[in-house]
Protein backbone atom coordinates (compact mmCIF):
# COMPACT_ATOMS: atom_id res chain seq x y z
CA UNK A 1 0.00 0.00 0.00
CA UNK A 2 2.77 2.26 0.52
CA UNK A 3 4.27 1.34 -2.51
CA UNK A 4 1.44 2.30 -3.95
CA UNK A 5 0.87 5.77 -2.35
CA UNK A 6 4.37 6.47 -3.80
CA UNK A 7 3.82 5.46 -7.08
CA UNK A 8 0.78 7.99 -7.10
CA UNK A 9 2.58 10.65 -5.38
CA UNK A 10 5.14 10.12 -7.69
CA UNK A 11 2.64 10.32 -10.68
CA UNK A 12 1.27 13.60 -9.19
CA UNK A 13 4.38 15.07 -9.07
CA UNK A 14 5.16 14.94 -12.74
CA UNK A 15 1.79 15.95 -13.64
CA UNK A 16 2.43 19.50 -11.79
CA UNK A 17 5.94 19.69 -13.52
CA UNK A 18 4.63 18.67 -16.94
CA UNK A 19 1.29 21.18 -15.80
CA UNK A 20 4.37 23.89 -15.22
CA UNK A 21 6.23 22.91 -18.61
CA UNK A 22 3.13 23.63 -20.23
CA UNK A 23 2.06 27.01 -18.77
CA UNK A 24 6.07 28.20 -19.60
CA UNK A 25 5.84 26.82 -22.87
CA UNK A 26 2.09 28.34 -23.69
CA UNK A 27 3.44 32.02 -22.46
CA UNK A 28 6.88 31.54 -24.55
CA UNK A 29 4.64 30.81 -27.43
CA UNK A 30 2.20 33.78 -26.74
CA UNK A 31 5.10 36.12 -26.23
CA UNK A 32 6.91 34.69 -28.94
CA UNK A 33 4.67 36.14 -31.82
CA UNK A 34 6.20 39.24 -33.48
CA UNK A 35 3.31 41.81 -34.97
CA UNK A 36 3.84 44.38 -37.37
CA UNK A 37 2.86 48.45 -35.47
CA UNK A 38 1.24 49.11 -38.47
CA UNK A 39 0.08 48.26 -42.29
CA UNK A 40 3.51 47.80 -44.64
CA UNK A 41 5.79 45.45 -45.46
CA UNK A 42 8.94 44.14 -44.26
CA UNK A 43 12.26 45.00 -46.46
CA UNK A 44 14.93 43.06 -44.27
CA UNK A 45 14.17 40.23 -41.74
CA UNK A 46 16.78 39.62 -39.58
CA UNK A 47 15.12 36.88 -37.40
CA UNK A 48 14.63 33.02 -38.02
CA UNK A 49 12.67 30.78 -35.93
CA UNK A 50 14.08 29.31 -33.03
CA UNK A 51 16.05 32.71 -32.43
CA UNK A 52 16.05 34.66 -29.05
CA UNK A 53 15.77 38.40 -28.72
CA UNK A 54 15.97 40.99 -26.42
CA UNK A 55 13.13 43.41 -25.76
CA UNK A 56 13.10 46.32 -28.27
CA UNK A 57 15.72 44.54 -29.97
CA UNK A 58 15.91 45.27 -33.79
CA UNK A 59 14.95 42.58 -35.65
CA UNK A 60 13.62 44.29 -39.14
CA UNK A 61 13.38 47.24 -41.36
CA UNK A 62 9.64 47.47 -41.77
CA UNK A 63 8.12 50.13 -44.11
CA UNK A 64 4.56 51.57 -43.11
CA UNK A 65 2.15 52.15 -45.81
CA UNK A 66 -0.16 53.57 -43.29
CA UNK A 67 0.57 56.81 -43.86
CA UNK A 68 2.78 58.08 -46.84
CA UNK A 69 4.51 61.33 -47.16
CA UNK A 70 7.21 62.77 -49.04
CA UNK A 71 10.31 65.02 -47.70
CA UNK A 72 11.34 67.69 -49.60
CA UNK A 73 14.71 69.48 -48.77
CA UNK A 74 13.79 73.17 -48.99
CA UNK A 75 16.61 76.35 -48.32
CA UNK A 76 15.67 77.39 -45.19
CA UNK A 77 14.94 81.41 -46.30
CA UNK A 78 12.15 79.92 -48.36
CA UNK A 79 10.82 77.95 -45.49
CA UNK A 80 9.16 81.24 -44.04
CA UNK A 81 6.72 81.47 -46.35
CA UNK A 82 5.63 77.65 -46.36
CA UNK A 83 1.96 77.01 -44.67
CA UNK A 84 0.43 73.94 -44.36
CA UNK A 85 -2.27 73.49 -46.82
CA UNK A 86 -0.07 74.81 -49.78
CA UNK A 87 -0.12 72.98 -53.23
CA UNK A 88 3.24 71.30 -54.41
CA UNK A 89 4.36 69.33 -57.89
CA UNK A 90 6.79 66.72 -57.72
CA UNK A 91 8.51 64.65 -60.23
CA UNK A 92 10.44 61.10 -59.41
CA UNK A 93 13.03 60.19 -61.27
CA UNK A 94 11.97 56.47 -61.55
CA UNK A 95 8.51 58.14 -63.54
CA UNK A 96 9.88 60.41 -66.47
CA UNK A 97 7.04 62.34 -67.59
CA UNK A 98 4.64 62.51 -64.87
CA UNK A 99 3.86 65.02 -62.54
CA UNK A 100 2.30 64.80 -59.24
CA UNK A 101 0.28 67.13 -56.98
CA UNK A 102 0.54 67.29 -53.01
CA UNK A 103 -0.15 69.34 -50.09
CA UNK A 104 2.41 70.70 -47.17
CA UNK A 105 1.76 69.14 -44.16
CA UNK A 106 4.14 70.56 -42.27
CA UNK A 107 8.23 72.33 -42.05
CA UNK A 108 10.53 69.96 -39.61
CA UNK A 109 11.75 72.80 -37.51
CA UNK A 110 15.13 70.74 -37.02
CA UNK A 111 17.66 69.98 -38.58
CA UNK A 112 20.41 66.89 -38.32
CA UNK A 113 23.18 69.42 -37.95
CA UNK A 114 22.32 70.98 -34.75
CA UNK A 115 22.37 67.33 -32.78
CA UNK A 116 25.62 67.31 -30.51
CA UNK A 117 27.17 63.56 -28.95
CA UNK A 118 27.44 64.51 -25.52
CA UNK A 119 31.47 63.59 -25.28
CA UNK A 120 32.76 66.22 -22.46
CA UNK A 121 34.53 68.11 -24.85
CA UNK A 122 33.83 71.85 -26.09
CA UNK A 123 32.47 71.95 -29.82
CA UNK A 124 34.75 73.74 -32.75
CA UNK A 125 33.34 75.25 -34.93
CA UNK A 126 33.94 72.57 -37.82
CA UNK A 127 31.79 70.34 -35.44
CA UNK A 128 28.70 72.33 -35.38
CA UNK A 129 27.70 72.98 -38.89
CA UNK A 130 25.01 75.69 -40.14
CA UNK A 131 22.60 73.33 -41.95
CA UNK A 132 21.06 75.28 -45.08
CA UNK A 133 17.81 73.46 -45.61
CA UNK A 134 15.38 72.30 -43.54
CA UNK A 135 12.39 69.31 -44.59
CA UNK A 136 9.11 69.96 -45.19
CA UNK A 137 6.31 67.68 -45.25
CA UNK A 138 4.05 66.68 -48.31
CA UNK A 139 1.54 64.54 -48.50
CA UNK A 140 0.60 63.11 -51.63
CA UNK A 141 -2.50 63.45 -53.48
CA UNK A 142 -3.99 61.80 -56.25
CA UNK A 143 -3.97 57.45 -57.29
CA UNK A 144 -1.14 55.83 -57.20
CA UNK A 145 -2.33 52.37 -58.19
CA UNK A 146 -0.64 52.95 -61.53
CA UNK A 147 2.62 54.95 -60.18
CA UNK A 148 3.27 53.53 -56.46
CA UNK A 149 5.34 55.86 -54.34
CA UNK A 150 8.38 53.65 -53.44
CA UNK A 151 10.45 54.33 -50.21
CA UNK A 152 13.84 56.07 -51.16
CA UNK A 153 12.41 57.27 -54.38
CA UNK A 154 14.12 60.64 -55.11
CA UNK A 155 13.09 63.71 -57.42
CA UNK A 156 12.29 67.57 -57.84
CA UNK A 157 9.52 69.43 -56.01
CA UNK A 158 8.06 72.80 -55.88
CA UNK A 159 6.11 74.34 -53.23
CA UNK A 160 3.42 76.92 -54.25
CA UNK A 161 3.17 79.73 -51.70
CA UNK A 162 0.77 82.50 -52.24
CA UNK A 163 3.32 85.07 -51.82
CA UNK A 164 4.50 83.66 -55.15
CA UNK A 165 3.67 85.72 -58.04
CA UNK A 166 1.56 83.46 -61.06
CA UNK A 167 4.42 84.01 -63.82
CA UNK A 168 7.31 81.99 -61.00
CA UNK A 169 4.65 79.42 -60.76
CA UNK A 170 4.19 78.92 -64.40
CA UNK A 171 7.63 78.68 -64.92
CA UNK A 172 8.45 76.77 -61.83
CA UNK A 173 5.62 74.41 -63.19
CA UNK A 174 7.67 74.56 -66.73
CA UNK A 175 10.78 73.70 -65.22
CA UNK A 176 9.53 70.86 -63.25
CA UNK A 177 8.15 69.43 -66.18
CA UNK A 178 11.23 69.34 -68.62
CA UNK A 179 13.56 67.96 -65.41
CA UNK A 180 10.71 65.10 -65.69
CA UNK A 181 10.87 64.59 -69.50
CA UNK A 182 15.13 64.57 -69.26
CA UNK A 183 14.36 61.68 -66.80
CA UNK A 184 13.46 59.32 -70.40
CA UNK A 185 17.43 60.03 -70.85
CA UNK A 186 18.93 57.24 -68.54
CA UNK A 187 22.51 58.21 -67.67
CA UNK A 188 24.03 56.08 -65.11
CA UNK A 189 26.70 58.24 -64.85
Amino acid sequence: MDGLKAQISEIQSKQQSLEAELEEASYNLDHATVVAPADGYLVDLVLRPGAFIRLKQPVATFVSTQEVYLAASIDQRATQWIRPGDLAHFALSMYPGHIFKARVDSVVWASGRAQLQASGILPSEQTVGASRTFFVKLVPEGDFTQTPLEFGASGLAAIFTDKAVDLVKVLRMIEIQSESLLNYVYNPF
